[in-house]
């Protein structure tokens, strides 16, 4: 409707372009800003925006996915603003909603791993699943994690179960993990194997 509308109007068609024009720009010097650790404040002597008003401008104005992911990633690492975890899981979660592949995938890790938010592996699960379904340059990694997460589950039921070999090979998965969580996770396992007799473990 809007092609129709512009292709008959020459003055609206160009006020599109040039507002199109204008959210890309303001998207991506607000990136370059959030990139440089030490941005400049002023270029040409004209005074800079700070990369958060700039894309919280094309976020809000555009409905942006990038600029609203980018928005998530300053929040949650705090790239200077002061890190806000609840400001960051409504921009990546707006983000995801949209279809931005890396914010689903960021989004799964934020649940897996307990950071943001309480850990919660089913939401994990889901976002991992949604960011392998894009088939873009992280679903490889998502169905990785994919694999990994059901073959661990698994695992985990047959530990509850009493087996010893479970408890140790989820020992192993779980070491491999880099985040203090896993590692604390895996070190009980080890002792579970340990208590359930498994030799392996009793030696570690």
């Amino acid at each position: 409707a809007i092609r129709a509308i512009t292709e008959t109007d020459p003055d609206l068609a160009a006020r599109v372009s040039n507002l199109n024009a204008t959210i890309e720009a303001e998207y991506r010097l607000g990136v370059l800003l959030k990139l440089n650790l030490t941005p400049p404040r002023s270029l040409s002597g004209v005074a800079l925006p700070s990369a958060l008003e700039l894309l919280k401008l094309t976020a809000d104005s555009s409905n942006t996915a990038d600029a609203m992911y980018h928005l998530g990633d300053l929040y949650a690492g705090g790239y200077g603003v002061e890190a806000n975890a609840a400001e960051a899981l409504r921009y990546l979660k707006r983000a995801a909603a949209v279809g931005h592949e890396r914010a689903c995938l960021d989004l799964a890790y934020v649940y897996l791993d307990g950071t943001l938010d309480h850990a919660n592996t089913d939401t994990a699960l889901s976002y991992f699943r949604k960011c392998a379904e894009f088939g873009g340059p992280y679903a490889f990694l998502a169905r990785e994690e994919l694999t990994y997460l059901e073959e661990a589950r698994e695992i985990y039921q047959q530990m509850q179960r009493g087996d010893a070999g479970a408890a140790y090979t989820l020992h192993l998965l779980l070491e491999r993990r880099p985040n203090a969580l896993s590692f604390a996770t895996a070190m009980d396992c080890l002792l579970k194997a340990a208590d359930l007799g498994h030799t392996s473990a009793i030696g570690k």
